[in-house]
């Protein structure tokens, strides 16, 4: 009975130590300088004839996966900056249909201005590989749609692994089980 009684004990000090550290932490990947044509700059322009601008968001610096993290939620954030006038004598010359695709996923961000747009993400493609990558296309009627990217940001939060609640789980059993077993014999 003494065995179960440290077993119990042993297993819910690891469970509660463990548990201590398992609340959620923040992650974060920023990509705010972007590289074109060799030369580093702050905003990224992207053109209807030239084709869609790709990237990769890599969160596995930010998150540990080895250990059996987990993305709990996850958003993009795309700001966008250096937006002309749409309209040029009442004709949308230059207004754009911006589309967002990742991993099998659309997003239609349609017109934007100067500013911020925020897409909450479907977590399940971060937790396989720690990767998001991403598309973004422009367009109008007359193939001369623009837009310009100032930064792209993946952030959320991410947990360590369920287990630590099975480690507690076990040992608070093992506890209630020594408990019932002295009741049942006292």
């Amino acid at each position: 009975m003494k065995k179960i009684f440290f077993a119990g004990l042993f297993f819910t000090l690891i469970g509660l130590t463990s548990l201590a550290g398992a609340s959620g932490y923040p992650f974060e990947d920023l990509i705010d300088t972007w590289n074109v044509l060799g030369v580093d700059v702050d905003a990224v322009p992207i053109f209807q004839l030239a084709g869609p601008l790709e990237y990769t968001h890599d969160i596995n610096d930010s998150v540990n996966f080895g250990a059996g993290h987990v993305v709990t939620e996850a958003w993009l954030e795309l700001d966008f900056t250096n937006d002309i006038k749409d309209f040029v004598y009442g004709f949308p010359l230059f207004t754009e249909n911006i589309t967002v695709y990742w991993d099998g996923n659309e997003w239609v961000v349609g017109e934007v201005d100067n500013g911020q747009y925020t897409l909450g993400l479907d977590i399940s493609f971060l937790n396989t590989d720690g990767l998001l990558d991403i598309s973004i296309e422009v367009s109008n009627p007359y193939h001369i749609a623009e837009a310009w990217l100032d930064h792209s940001r993946l952030y959320g939060c991410a947990v360590p692994e369920p287990s630590t609640l099975l480690l507690l789980g076990a040992g608070l059993a093992g506890l209630a089980g020594v408990a019932w077993k002295r009741r049942k014999n006292g």
